[in-house]
């Protein structure tokens, strides 16, 4: 994925952010599959494959510390409105995060968590996909719109509009509208399907 989609993404970011100016990629020489771990500086490091926002998305564990470096999987409110998000294997991740015994989290984007707040932090995350899962289901269920689904703002998920500079609420809405498409999506998918099976059926009567 670094090398088809990191090039451009990094020209991208360039036009906009002259910081990364001069900033190269390194494809890295080693690779790893669900996970890896080493020492340095005394630590012990693991890195944790953990898909869910993107496919490649990972995490750093300093095992002595018990502190996680959580990446895009932990943030104000989960992100999942790309075309390379999975909301299953996101629920997974962040439940195997609970594996860790955990006394902080640097999130990807956010404050810190601290002791207190990681398991309920966690779960909060969970409880939240499944949450926003279920309302596009209903809705669509019941023969709602776009604008019934958007009236759902993020408080109504115990979450604060906040963080980020007010952009929690933009990636919620933005999260609600790429699982309604996909529902949608799949709708048009079972009945195309079901016609072409009426079809064949009557096809093969006559």
């Amino acid at each position: 994925m670094l090398q088809q989609y990191g090039y451009r993404g990094l020209e991208e970011g360039k036009e906009h952010t002259p910081e990364l100016r001069q900033v190269q990629i390194r494809l890295p020489k080693i690779v790893f599959n669900e996970g890896l771990v080493i020492r340095l500086g005394g630590k012990t490091i693991h890195l944790i494959h953990s898909p869910g926002p993107s496919p490649e998305c990972c995490v750093v564990h300093v095992r002595e510390d018990k502190v996680l470096f959580a990446s895009d999987l932990m943030m104000p409110v989960p992100l999942i409105a790309t075309s390379m998000s999975d909301i299953e294997a996101y629920k997974r991740s962040l439940s195997n995060l609970h594996d860790y015994n955990l006394e902080c989290i640097v999130q990807g984007h956010g404050d810190i968590l601290l002791r207190g707040e990681v398991s309920s932090s966690i779960d909060s995350s969970i409880e939240y996909l499944y949450d926003i899962q279920k309302l596009v289901d209903t809705l669509i269920a019941d023969g709602a719109t776009k604008h019934d689904l958007l009236e759902h703002d993020i408080e109504r998920f115990g979450r604060s509009r906040i963080p980020l500079g007010g952009l929690v609420q933009q990636f919620h809405s933005n999260n609600l509208l790429h699982l309604w498409e996909k529902a949608r999506a799949e709708q048009r998918r079972q009945r195309q399907a079901a016609r072409e099976m009426a079809a064949a059926v009557e096809q093969a009567d006559s």
